[in-house]
């Protein structure tokens, strides 16, 4: 299984990830990613969501799961149509941990709900891509 932690923050899901014995982390996090590699000793690329909006993840290969936690809320409004679409091109599931139900997933962001659990008021929200080429 392969990770790709965006806004990953000082690496909190990565290291619950390590645990459970998953080997291809890559985080990612423009501010924090020192405190990252510090926690975690993972590699760390520094995108902002604005640059992955762009298409900054075009130019990697596609991962498993892409986990955006505590943090995809906070992208804003007018980036998360590009942003969402640019996420399903290079990853098979999004899963999406936030402190309440957003952000509101449209239907032409990209991807289709597979799972929800809501536990203590945190939501996680597991996304299934509709644009990745499985080959």
């Amino acid at each position: 299984m392969s990770v790709f932690d965006l806004a990953c923050g000082s690496g909190e899901a990565s290291a619950a990830f390590q645990q459970a014995g998953v080997k291809e982390i890559v985080g990612c996090d423009p501010y924090t990613h020192e405190a990252f590699v510090k926690r975690t000793g993972l590699p760390v690329r520094m995108d902002s969501f604005m640059d992955v909006a762009k298409g900054s993840l075009g130019m990697i290969k596609a991962y498993d799961v892409i986990v955006c936690s505590y943090a995809l809320h906070l992208a804003p409004l007018s980036l998360m149509s590009s942003l969402c679409l640019s996420m399903a091109l290079v990853s098979k599931y999004l899963l999406i941990i936030s402190p309440h139900k957003f952000p509101i997933m449209k239907e032409d962001y990209g991807w289709e709900l597979m799972q929800e659990k809501i536990d203590s008021r945190v939501h996680c929200r597991l996304f299934k891509s509709k644009l990745l080429n499985e080959e």
